[in-house]
């Protein structure tokens, strides 16, 4: 499980300085255009976009088990386990 969470911790923390990136060249063009007056409506369209996905990567977990993933792998895990135990003690207490 470890090794999961460190490949989607490295991969979430490329991609939010991926769109960090972007984020910062897009404000530079929209500033740029906005001290010449232009038009900025498709500049700000980008960066609102870019701020929407930094935001979302922002809000993505990197453990990639929930609670109930986990209690689901718990007991996947535990009936077969005590089910072997039982089978093993089963013949120790019937011989007593």
């Amino acid at each position: 499980m470890y090794s999961t969470h460190r490949l989607l911790a490295a991969t979430k923390k490329q991609q939010i300085a991926t769109a960090d990136g972007r984020f910062v060249q897009i404000y530079h063009q929209w500033q740029e255009l906005d001290t010449s007056d232009q038009d900025t409506y498709s500049v700000a369209m980008k960066l609102n976009a870019w701020a929407v996905v930094k935001y979302e990567l922002m809000l993505t977990r990197s453990w990639p088990y929930n609670t109930e993933m986990l209690r689901t792998l718990f007991i996947t895990v535990l009936i077969p386990v005590l089910v072997s135990v039982a089978r093993l003690i089963s013949p120790l207490l019937s011989s007593s």
